[in-house]
């Protein structure tokens, strides 16, 4: 799987990859990309304390994402997961967003990765999270 990531991303250049990390061409935000992304599902407060707490190759500064930066990760040419092809670790299941529903304090935008579709849900559902750290430039 590491050798057909590899040329992926040598014939298209979308991403650069760092240890535990993968960096959005595209977006320029550097993503979390280790084994806690897929590890177990949280709730929406877990998820923020996650992140916080999250130590990658030396930066301290991680976030649950805003919905529009988790859904720049989606790619809808792919499914099952339906997900730009920068993360050796990956699901096609619910994902965090830190995005608060307008309409209801209790709920949260979160992104499915099977189709790469949007929802909001209470926030003390249970879904997995990927960090991501904003460019502090």
């Amino acid at each position: 799987m590491i050798i057909k990531k590899i040329l992926f991303t040598l014939l298209f250049s979308c991403a650069l990859y760092g240890g535990d990390t993968a960096i959005d061409r595209d977006t320029g935000l550097m993503w979390q990309d280790d084994a806690g992304v897929i590890k177990k599902r949280v709730t929406y407060a877990e998820a923020q304390s996650y992140c916080k707490q999250l130590t990658l190759e030396g930066y301290h500064d991680w976030h649950v994402p805003h919905i529009d930066a988790l859904m720049s990760l989606s790619y809808k040419k792919f499914n099952r997961p339906a997900l730009k092809w920068l993360f050796v670790y990956a699901n096609s299941e619910w994902f965090w967003s830190e995005t608060t529903f307008a309409g209801n304090s209790a709920k949260a935008w979160m992104v499915n990765f099977f189709y790469g579709s949007d929802d909001y849900r209470i926030k003390s559902e249970k879904a997995f999270v990927r960090c991501v750290r904003y460019d502090d430039k």
